[in-house]
C-alpha cells in the first residue's frame, strides 16, 4: 500500500467526525489505491498445478471474490465513495487488527467475504448527508417528547404486580367503552 493511500485511509478510519472524502480525492487517489490493494491481497503465490483440490477451490473463490469487489467498486462507485468507506478503510489498513492474518488461502477468502459486506452496497457516501443539529433548535426535541405514545393494557395479558405496571388504566377504560 502506498503512503498516500495509507494516509487517506487512516484519516477515514480514525476520524471521530462524520466520514467524508472529496470526490476528486476518491476518484484519483483512494479508489485506484483500494483497487490495487484488493488486487495485491487477492494475488496468490501458490501454483495452481501443484496445489491440492481444496486449495484450487479456495483460489477460485479468491479470484471470483476479488473480481466481484473490483468490478462493483468500478461500476457503482467511480464518482463517490460507498457509505461504508470507514469500514473498508479499517479492513484494508490493518487486516491483522481486524482479525485477518492473510497467511493462508482460507484466511484470504474470509477477509474477502468480510470486505465484500462493506463493498457490495448500493449507496454512496454523498447520497445521504450527515444530519447536523443546532443547539438553539429546541422545537424538534420538544416535538419528540410530546409525541410519545401511552401504553394501553392488552386485555388478554396478565400483570403479576399491577403497581409495577406502566400502562395507563384510564386509557384502557376509555377504549373499552
Amino acid at each position: 500500500m502506498n503512503e498516500q493511500l495509507h494516509k487517506t485511509l487512516k484519516s477515514l478510519a480514525s476520524s471521530d467526525q462524520a466520514c467524508t472524502i472529496d470526490e476528486n480525492d476518491w476518484k484519483n487517489k483512494a479508489l485506484p489505491g483500494i483497487l490495487e490493494s484488493i488486487e495485491q491481497i487477492g494475488s496468490t503465490s501458490i501454483e495452481i498445478e501443484k496445489s491440492s483440490p481444496h486449495d484450487q477451490e479456495a483460489i477460485r473463490k479468491l479470484d471470483r471474490g476479488k473480481l466481484r469487489l473490483i468490478s462493483h467498486l468500478k461500476a457503482h462507485f467511480g464518482v463517490a465513495a460507498p457509505f461504508t468507506i470507514r469500514r473498508i478503510a479499517e479492513l484494508l489498513l490493518d487486516p491483522k487488527k481486524e482479525g485477518y492474518t492473510l497467511n493462508t488461502l482460507q484466511e484470504k477468502v474470509k477477509f474477502f467475504n468480510a470486505l465484500s459486506k462493506s463493498v457490495l452496497v448500493s449507496s454512496a457516501l454523498n447520497e445521504f448527508p450527515v444530519e447536523t443539529f443546532n443547539a438553539n433548535d429546541n422545537a424538534s426535541a420538544s416535538e419528540d417528547v410530546n409525541s410519545v405514545d401511552k401504553m394501553v393494557r392488552i386485555p388478554w395479558s396478565k400483570q403479576a404486580n399491577e403497581k409495577d405496571s406502566v400502562f395507563d388504566p384510564d386509557l384502557s377504560n376509555e377504549e373499552s367503552k
